[in-house]
C-alpha cells in the first residue's frame, strides 16, 4: 500500500508540475498601481513591485517575484514549499544565458531566493520582455516558468520617487 501511494503521489506531483508550467499567469493585485505585469506596493513594510504567477483553475500561487527597494534592490523569487533546494534556481532574461541563485530560506510562504540586483542584471530586466525561471520540484521534474517583464521599467521607476519622495 505504501509503495502504491508513493508512486500515485509521484505521478500528480508531475502532473502539478507539468500544468504549472503551461497554465501559470500573471495575476493582477487589488486596489495596487499597475505598471504593466507588476503591481506597485508602498505599506508599513516599504515599498515595493510584486508579480505573482497563479494557476487560473486553482489560484495557487506557483511563483511569487518581488523587487524591494533599496540602495541596492533586492529581487525576492518564491517558489512552493517542496521544491528541491540543492539545484536553486535559473533564471534567464529573453535569450540570455542563465543566471543561478542559491534558495536561501523556506517558511510557510515557500521557498525564497534572494537575488541582488547588480547594475548589469537591473539593466538586463529593465531591457527585456521575459524572464525564464527554472527550478526542480520535489519529484525532481523541471519546473519552467516565464515571468513577465512588461513594466518592469515604470515600476523601477515608480520605486525611486517613492524613496525620494
Amino acid at each position: 500500500m505504501a509503495r502504491l501511494f508513493k508512486v500515485v503521489r509521484s505521478t500528480c506531483v508531475h502532473a502539478v508540475a507539468v500544468v504549472l508550467a503551461m497554465a501559470a499567469q500573471p495575476l493582477a493585485a487589488q486596489d495596487q498601481p499597475s505598471t504593466g505585469d507588476w503591481q506597485a506596493i508602498c505599506d508599513d513594510q516599504g515599498c515595493r513591485l510584486a508579480q505573482s504567477l497563479v494557476l487560473a483553475q486553482s489560484e495557487t500561487t506557483v511563483l511569487m517575484a518581488r523587487v524591494f527597494d533599496s540602495a541596492t534592490p533586492t529581487l525576492v523569487l518564491t517558489v512552493p514549499l517542496g521544491s528541491f533546494l540543492k539545484p536553486g534556481l535559473l533564471m534567464a532574461i529573453d535569450d540570455g544565458a542563465p543566471r543561478a541563485f542559491a534558495f536561501e530560506i523556506c517558511d510557510e510562504f515557500g521557498c525564497h531566493a534572494g537575488v541582488p540586483l547588480d547594475d548589469g542584471l537591473l539593466r538586463d530586466l529593465k531591457r527585456g520582455l521575459k524572464a525564464e525561471i527554472a527550478f526542480v520540484d520535489g519529484t525532481q521534474e523541471q519546473v519552467s516558468l516565464s515571468l513577465s517583464l512588461v513594466g518592469f521599467t515604470n515600476g523601477m521607476q515608480r520605486l525611486t520617487e517613492a524613496r525620494s519622495e
